[in-house]
């Protein structure tokens, strides 16, 4: 496995998708609380991923400095939805998301000595994202009160597409700057991105490479990549 931290984050991508079954197929207010709390704190475990994943780089504990204050946000973001307006709550959400970006960015292009493949990962993600929220969620949102026609374009389902492939893709980018460079016995001596270039049919997932292989990862050129890979988190082999 990568990591817990990126385990919780899948876990709590599964419980915002069953949130947004259950919002979408009934449009009850249950369906909805489930769909949206859990978004902050989808938000708030990336950025607890982020701060693992350079504390495993760099050798230092910043993590438990951050972990309980991301955890009163939490709270804090938990309570106040209940008592908030909708589009309070849609700043806090986008809040969260700016908070993950600046962190991001700061760990991968001024802090930790990450490699071009991970900031490419990290910033198709981020596009993937925006691009989806920008040009989906919003004319979803807002056209199909003005133009009719909008109503017949599945804008938002479109949505729900690039806000799974981006933040499936954030992760992949976040196991890639923890793990990449591991020379340790107990650990995997070479991570590699398989396949290289995401698209929309085919998202990457991140490869540890065990021994030999690893070795020989290193001085292989990139078309004798092995197809054996492990989705993070899972543990499990392809």
């Amino acid at each position: 496995a990568l990591g817990h931290e990126l385990t919780l984050c899948y876990a709590v991508m599964v419980i915002i998708a069953v949130g947004t079954l259950a919002f979408h197929g009934t449009m009850l207010r249950a369906g909805q609380v489930l769909d949206e709390v859990p978004m902050i704190w989808g938000s708030l475990a990336f950025c607890h991923a982020q701060f693992r994943a350079a504390d495993t780089r760099l050798g230092r504990t910043r993590t438990r400095r951050a972990a309980p204050l991301l955890l009163l946000a939490g709270l804090g973001a938990s309570v106040a939805y209940f008592y908030v307006p909708f589009e309070a709550f849609l700043l806090m959400y986008i809040a969260s998301v700016a908070l993950l970006a600046a962190i991001s960015v700061h760990h991968s292009f001024y802090l930790v000595p990450a490699s071009s493949e991970q900031k490419r990962l990290l910033v198709a993600s981020t596009a993937c994202y925006v691009c989806g929220f920008a040009f989906f969620w919003l004319p979803g949102e807002v056209g199909c009160h003005i133009f009719p026609l909008m109503r017949r374009v599945p804008a938002h389902a479109l949505f729900h597409l690039t806000s799974t492939a981006g933040p499936h893709m954030f992760l992949v980018a976040t196991a890639l700057l923890k793990h990449e460079g591991e020379t340790s016995a107990r650990k995997s001596a070479a991570v590699v991105v398989h396949p290289r270039d995401p698209s929309l049919l085919y998202l990457p997932a991140i490869a540890k490479l065990q021994g030999n292989l690893a070795a020989a990862r290193r001085g292989a050129p990139a078309a004798q990549t092995p197809k054996r890979y492990t989705v993070p988190g899972s543990g499990q082999g392809r």
